[in-house]
């Protein structure tokens, strides 16, 4: 009893090492940038809808994906559990694979697993919806090469089944992933693993005849994808690849042999270093408090383990750390192999993804040279600084992660409060205030998911409204009332018009969401310079101000905020277009009873508007005192009397106030 009870360690301490280190922030961690439009599609397309989605690059993540929001829908903890279970069964795989080839190592076998699933290397754990083929595609591809080592170890129909088993698993996940495709070197070299008592010579020619059947695996592969799938993209079109490349063969490969070189050494070693590094900033009391916990939950599964599997890391060392380390090695380096090829580069904080499928060799390394060491104590320290590196960096990107999801969420709840229901055709232009908007639909995507959900054609899927990037080009179109053409991205087509655009902006994390009226604009002092640029041209008429609200999802935004500042300033800023002063006025004296104060000044601006207008010369005196510390918004504000403050309403002598205070006064 005692023994079948023993057997079960590993397992335990692969889960619980694993949901220490990837769960802690799980239920907090919402939608994040390709995630938008994914689930948009599965909206409005239905599941069905994936197969038009993924039809220009990977067609074979259609299944993943409309097998995962049939059962998900937009429940997007669902998508994070399976994401991770997908994680923990490539761990249980890999200790299976490495239980074939090195049985009496059970130790080292299980910390190889362990190192494998939390490799810090790879960071988009946190964006399980967009990286759920491949996580799942990971664990086909261990669990396929698995299967071919059990295969080989088999006899009689079970090895027939086996290797058909391996086969089809292996072609899937390709299909999945391509830049995996280094992954099948890996097959190769666990064969060669396999057979430890012969010549060089005998292994190599033993391990060439039991490859043979896996070998359609590749070959399949690469002859589906060279002469008969024609790719959209240039980066997943092997054929254009090749064709780059002999342009200038000698030039080409040397610069292909450093990077190769430079992102192999960053997937095997600087992985466990460089990315904690990079997300160390920024935690809150409670987190770092919260991380010292779980780092000292991990401290005691180690030495727990430690003990408990201590009597099976006494086996002699026949070779096999060696063998480890250097099967390791050009596992890595094939593995990076497919990503350079097509000219894209391992990037921990933009493209980690590149380093996934490098993970298993690092793993293998790793746990070549420490079990190389005789003393037991370095091995486990070392070990355990590992662990402990992976984890932290895990918990770092997850707050990271928790970060940009309330910070998502805070502004499209203010929106919805400021903002009705837009004109159908509206072109919206964004700014997060910690996010970067590198595509479209990190704009388009929520508005879409808030205010209509569902294709605008019959004919195509279309959202009800549209974004652009603001970048160089675009604000130059807007400014000279460009012509912009439709967009068709992964079967969804958008229409933007740089004459018919709305801004949404929010400039600092202390700031509120700005809906701006390019009739009126008021530019915060710390507004980015396009942002500010743009906001002449921003038609606040796509606001229909007398529509029915539309309240973003819960499963999707989450609870709303509470009623603070931005709550008022948002419903203020309504009652204001809709030209309600007099509501917007109570508002601002509400605030000001309850001790509500801006930290982004031009915020008092529409209160300051309302007093004007009701010509209330006290509260106007008492908030411009407030405003006076921007002494940029108190220009602003000077500049913008005769436009903003002289309507009809506002007496001569209100205006000679407004010039004394804020054009007058020192």
């Amino acid at each position: 009893m005692k023994k079948q009870l023993s057997n079960w360690i590993p397992f335990f301490l692969l889960f619980a090492v694993s949901a220490l280190v990837y769960l802690p922030f799980v239920r907090r961690i919402g939608l994040i940038n390709d995630d938008w439009y994914l689930i948009f599609a599965g909206k409005a397309g239905g599941a069905d809808f994936y197969s038009a989605v993924f039809s220009s690059d990977r067609p074979m993540r259609a299944f993943v994906m409309s097998a995962a929001y049939s059962l998900f829908g937009d429940h997007i903890l669902l998508y994070h559990l399976s994401g991770f279970l997908f994680r923990v069964l490539s761990g249980v795989c890999a200790y299976w694979l490495f239980q074939m080839i090195w049985q009496k190592n059970r130790t080292a076998n299980t910390w190889l697993a362990i190192l494998f699933v939390i490799y810090p290397g790879f960071l988009s754990q946190v964006n399980p919806i967009d990286y759920q083929s491949q996580l799942f595609s990971l664990f086909l591809a261990v669990l396929s090469i698995a299967l071919s080592i059990k295969a080989i170890l088999t006899s009689g129909w079970a090895k027939i089944l086996l290797t058909a088993l391996a086969i089809v698993t292996g072609i899937f996940y390709l299909g999945l992933v391509e830049y995996f495709f280094g992954l099948e070197a890996l097959r190769v070299i666990c064969i060669y693993l396999l057979h430890k008592d012969r010549t060089f010579v005998q292994r190599a020619i033993t391990t060439f005849k039991q490859w043979l059947p896996s070998a359609i695996i590749p070959s399949g592969f690469m002859f589906w994808r060279v002469f008969i799938f024609d790719s959209e993209r240039k980066a997943t079109d092997i054929g254009a690849q090749l064709q780059t490349l002999s342009t200038s063969p000698l030039l080409n490969s040397f610069w292909l042999g450093l990077a190769l070189f430079q992102d192999s050494f960053k997937a095997a070693f600087l992985a466990w270093g460089v990315p904690l590094y990079l997300f160390t900033t920024g935690l809150r009391i409670r987190e770092h408090l919260l991380s010292f916990g779980v780092a000292g939950l991990i401290i005691a599964l180690i030495i727990w383990g430690s003990k408990h599997l201590e009597d099976d890391s006494r086996s002699v060392d026949n070779g096999w750390t060696s063998a480890s380390t250097a099967a390791g090695l050009a596992s890595v380096t094939l593995s990076v192999l497919p990503v350079i090829f097509v000219n894209r580069r391992l990037l921990f904080e933009v493209y980690s993804r590149y380093a996934l499928g490098a993970s298993l060799g690092s793993a293998m390394i790793l746990v070549g040279l420490l079990f190389s060491i005789s003393n037991k104590r370095i091995r486990d320290g070392a070990l355990a600084v590992l662990v402990l590196i992976a984890a932290l960096t895990h918990f770092h990107n997850g707050a990271r992660a928790v970060e940009k999801t309330e910070s998502f969420r805070d502004f499209w709840w203010q929106v919805s409060w400021r903002v009705p229901d837009l004109q159908p055709g509206s072109t919206l232009v964004g700014n997060y205030p910690i996010t970067a908007i590198e595509e479209d639909y990190f704009v388009w995507g929520p508005a879409a998911l808030i205010y209509n959900p569902a294709s605008t054609d019959s004919t195509v899927v279309k959202p009800m409204v549209y974004a652009i990037v603001l970048n160089e080009k675009n604000l130059l179109g807007i400014m000279q009332g460009e012509e912009t053409p439709a967009i068709e991205r992964r079967g969804i087509l958008t229409e933007p018009d740089l004459k018919n655009v709305l801004v949404l902006s929010q400039p600092t994390p202390f700031s509120c969401v700005h809906v701006m009226d390019g009739n009126f604009p008021t530019i915060s002092t710390y507004e980015e310079t396009e942002i500010a640029a743009a906001a002449n041209y921003s038609n606040i008429e796509l606001v229909n101000s007398e529509a029915e609200p539309h309240t973003p999802p819960f499963s999707i935004f989450g609870a709303e905020p509470e009623h603070g500042w931005c709550y008022t300033f948002q419903a203020a800023s309504l009652a204001g277009q809709r030209g309600e002063w007099e509501t917007a006025a109570e508002l601002g004296n509400k605030a000001w009873d309850r001790d509500m104060r801006p930290d982004d000044k031009s915020e008092w601006l529409i209160f300051l508007k309302a007093y004007a207008h009701l010509n209330q010369f006290e509260e106007v005196t008492k908030i411009a005192k407030d405003i006076k510390k921007d002494a940029m918004l108190t220009h602003q504000v000077c500049l913008s009397l005769p436009t903003q403050f002289s309507d009809p309403d506002t007496s001569p002598e209100m205006q000679r106030l407004l010039t004394k205070i804020f054009c007058e006064s020192k």
